[in-house]
C-alpha cells in the first residue's frame, strides 16, 4: 500500500484552480460592491469640512476615495485619541 506523498506547507483550500479563481472573483466582486456602497454613503452624509463636502458632491469615484483616505489619515491615523482641530475649538 503506497502512501500519497504530502506537499510541504499549508494544505490546499481549493480542489482545483477553477474553484480558487471562482472564489477570488467572488471576493473581488463583493469588495467592489462594498466600495460602491461606501461611496454612496459618503456622498449622502453631512460633513463639517466644506472642502471635503465639495469633493464628495462633485468628484468622481477616485477623487472621493482619495479625499476620504486623506481625511481619515489626517484625523484617525495615529493610535490614541484624535487631535483637536480648529473646528472642535470653535464649537467649545
Amino acid at each position: 500500500m503506497e502512501r500519497a506523498k504530502r506537499k510541504p506547507g499549508r494544505p490546499a483550500l481549493w480542489e482545483s484552480d477553477r474553484q480558487r479563481e471562482r472564489a477570488y472573483r467572488s471576493r473581488r466582486s463583493e469588495k467592489v460592491r462594498l466600495v460602491d456602497e461606501l461611496l454612496l454613503a459618503a456622498r449622502n452624509a453631512w460633513w463639517g469640512d466644506r472642502q471635503l463636502q465639495a469633493i464628495l458632491n462633485d468628484g468622481d469615484d477616485a477623487a472621493v476615495l482619495r479625499a476620504l483616505t486623506a481625511y481619515y489619515r489626517q484625523r484617525h491615523w495615529s493610535y490614541g485619541p484624535p487631535k483637536e482641530t480648529s473646528d472642535a475649538k470653535e464649537s467649545s
